[in-house]
């Protein structure tokens, strides 16, 4: 019951995204530094729980190196600022594939120094 209301708010979240256009920051890791760009989510299988973004070609080193991207959401159920994290299935300079997102809990993101 818990993790079915979390994955229909994280979904709902995501449609949103998809549904506006808006663009959001996402970030990677490249040899432990940040690699930050904006992207827009273009499709949501819900079906086989993937998201389709528009890519962005100065995220792939980070990509390749991490297979995980990491961007925040507004979470209206807390009225806060949340971070989310995908794996990366497929990636070119053109489309990114990630699995449905999750809500992250990263000490990277964090940090204000190596």
């Amino acid at each position: 019951m818990v993790e079915e209301n979390l994955t229909s708010r994280i979904f709902s979240i995501m449609k949103k995204l998809k549904d506006e256009s808006l663009p959001v920051k996402v970030m990677s890791f490249f040899n432990e530094l940040p690699v930050k760009v904006k992207m827009r989510v273009i499709d949501i299988d819900d079906e086989r729980r993937v998201i389709g973004w528009k890519g962005n070609s100065k995220l792939n080193c980070a990509i390749d190196e991490t297979k995980r991207i990491y961007f925040q959401v507004f979470d209206p159920k807390y009225g806060e600022m949340r971070v989310l994290n995908a794996d990366v299935i497929y990636y070119s300079n053109d489309y990114i594939e990630t699995t449905f997102p999750r809500f992250a809990i990263e000490p990277k993101l964090n940090r204000k120094f190596l």
